[in-house]
């Protein structure tokens, strides 16, 4: 049973695998050689090795088979017989021992050396690919290049990238070169070869025979020029299938081979990365545009510093609080209160310092004086501004301009000064009012009564004098109150 799966095991080898005898006869042939030299293993097996090497090449042959019997062994190319022409490989021999140390055989692996090419080219083909991604910014100039490298390794002149938008259900083309099609507008749904991927996920190498099969089990249908070879990989991100990468020939059903199906999802690999690279870009880029125009719509002003305490960042509103060009701001290099200096004497730069060690500092109606001479007050909050691990990497402050507010409470207090010394005044126009009022009826008595005794007196009693007199000083009295009166209204 062991025997039997080291077989199996070696038989599904990629790597072609033949194993000789002392005398060079064949007595295994794995399938990959067997494929590559255009035979079935039945048909090699028990054949001396060296008649499958074109005549001017067994000479080498047997020499290589005598090192191997001393014990020696050494890669060598050499033209094999194929039954569809010769090859060219690079074999690579290994002598076999029996338990007494006498030669038993060998067994050797053969590289197609166009293979070999191959191999170099898709090693250097995938390397540009990886580069392109992490520095090609733009979608279709990357899948142009993408394709440019593909053609080198795979006949991929008709190559087109799918993606599937699931919101609404459609499949568009955002990279389409085919030389019958033009590139189709999204589409919905449907049994198409790259539906088909889509829905399952997974490669396809579709033939005639393949198509034909799955057609007749109502997977797939035809959409646009029959092609006798289709490929399809997925595009895949670590949760879902994006999109389908494809490449067709028109010509020739053997135009794609399985080792063609991986390098495509190896590219495929890139393609998927790259778009959701773009997208998280994109996301960001949206995401930043919302917090800043979010930010420059606000009255208040916001300001960012960094570590070093320069200004990163100066808002619109900042622009019009500080009366200075946020561009001078953000050129100057230097340290915010060096810029402005009288953030040093209110304490505002003081502040900032705390809130880089992580405290968040508030001001109240703080004074301040601008370069240009102008003079008002701010509200200021001072937040550390944190990394996602946590590390302050600056401080974000939001400011108000409460000069109006400071003026118009001042103003009112003036007012309300006003206010109370004209209630202070009223209270005593009122007092004297009254006072002179009630002062005046006694006078009015007073000076009745003297006008009175005036005419009963004669002129030359003495008494007419003294009364004279009361009558005079009533009259002074009566023009004292009429002032008082006057006073009072």
């Amino acid at each position: 049973m062991k025997s039997g799966y080291f077989r199996h095991l070696v038989d599904t080898l990629a790597s072609a695998l033949a194993v000789q005898d002392a005398r060079g006869r064949l007595v295994y042939v794995n399938r990959a050689l067997a494929d590559m030299l255009g035979y079935k293993p039945e048909e090699m097996v028990g054949q001396e090795s060296r008649s499958f090497f074109a005549g001017d090449q067994r000479a080498a042959y047997d020499a290589q088979l005598k090192l191997r019997s001393e014990g020696g062994s050494a890669p060598y190319e050499a033209l094999v017989a194929g039954r569809h022409g010769d090859k060219l490989v690079r074999i690579s021999p290994q002598p076999l021992f029996d338990e007494e140390g006498n030669f038993a055989g060998s067994f050797a692996t053969l590289t197609a050396i166009g293979d070999i090419r191959r191999t170099e080219v898709e090693r250097q083909v995938m390397s540009e690919i990886a580069r392109a991604v992490a520095v090609t910014h733009n979608l279709d100039e990357l899948l142009e290049l993408i394709h440019d490298c593909l053609k080198r390794v795979v006949p991929a002149e008709n190559f087109f990238v799918a993606l599937y938008d699931s919101a609404e259900e459609t499949i568009s083309f955002p990279y389409f070169v085919d030389q019958y099609d033009e590139p189709p507008m999204p589409l919905r749904r449907s049994r198409t070869c790259t539906d088909y991927v889509l829905r399952t996920g997974e490669a396809l190498l579709l033939t005639n025979e393949v198509f034909e099969k799955l057609v007749a089990e109502g997977e797939i249908e035809l959409v646009g020029s029959p092609s006798p070879s289709w490929m399809g990989v997925p595009l895949k991100t670590p949760d879902r299938t994006i999109g389908v990468l494809a490449v067709q020939h028109y010509e020739d059903e053997g135009a794609f081979s399985e080792r063609d199906l991986e390098l495509c999802a190896s590219v495929a690999g890139h393609i998927a990365l790259a778009i959701e690279k773009k997208r998280a870009d994109e996301a960001l880029q949206d995401s930043r545009q919302l917090v800043t125009s979010v930010v420059e719509s606000m009255r208040d002003g916001v300001v960012v510093l960094d570590r070093d305490f320069q200004i990163i960042y100066f808002s619109q509103a900042m622009e019009r609080i500080a009366r200075t060009p946020r561009q001078e701001v953000l050129d100057s290099g230097k340290p915010a209160w060096e810029h402005f200096p009288h953030l040093l004497e209110v304490g505002v730069a003081e502040m900032i310092q705390r809130a880089m060690q992580g405290d968040t500092q508030v001001g109240k109606e703080l004074p301040y004086s601008l370069p240009d001479g102008t003079e008002g007050f701010s509200d200021e909050v001072y937040r550390p501004l944190l990394r996602a691990s946590g590390e302050i990497r600056g401080v974000v402050g939001v400011v108000r301009d409460v000069t109006e507010r400071v003026q118009a409470r001042e103003e009112l207090q003036r007012k309300e000064d006003q206010l109370q010394h004209a209630q202070r005044m009223e209270a005593v126009g009122r007092l004297a009012g009254g006072i002179a009022h009630d002062f005046n009826n006694l006078l009015t008595a007073i000076n009745g009564f003297a006008e009175i005794v005036l005419r009963e007196l004669p002129t030359e009693s003495p008494l007419h004098e003294l009364v004279l007199e009361i009558h005079n000083a009533g009259t002074r009295a009566a023009t004292l109150t009429l002032k008082l009166l006057a006073l009072s209204r």
